[in-house]
């Protein structure tokens, strides 16, 4: 994701796919979560797999928004938190 807010219409198939980008050698490991969803994806890393996708369903549990971060502390944690997915109306 280019910006870390983006609005997706309520209803859409939305397919999440973190690609291994870290020159540090980090292991990296992505949460989305929301008040009634959380999707954890396959840890990605330097000698292991480097892609991996979560997929879900925009507000199918009534969600308002979701929260997308690595859980896993490293040299970039900053930049990769708080990513911000909200539902928008139906399309």
């Amino acid at each position: 994701m280019e910006e870390k807010k983006i609005t997706i219409p309520k209803g859409v198939r939305v397919r999440l796919v973190f690609d291994y980008a870290d020159r540090n050698g980090n292991a990296h490991q992505f949460t989305v979560h929301s008040a009634q969803t959380e999707v954890t994806a396959q840890r990605i890393t330097a000698d292991g797999p480097k892609s991996s996708a979560v997929e879900f369903t925009v507000g199918e549990r009534g969600e308002e928004f979701y929260r997308i971060s690595c859980d896993l502390p490293c040299l970039a944690m900053e930049e990769l938190t708080d990513y911000l997915l909200f539902v928008g109306q139906k399309s």
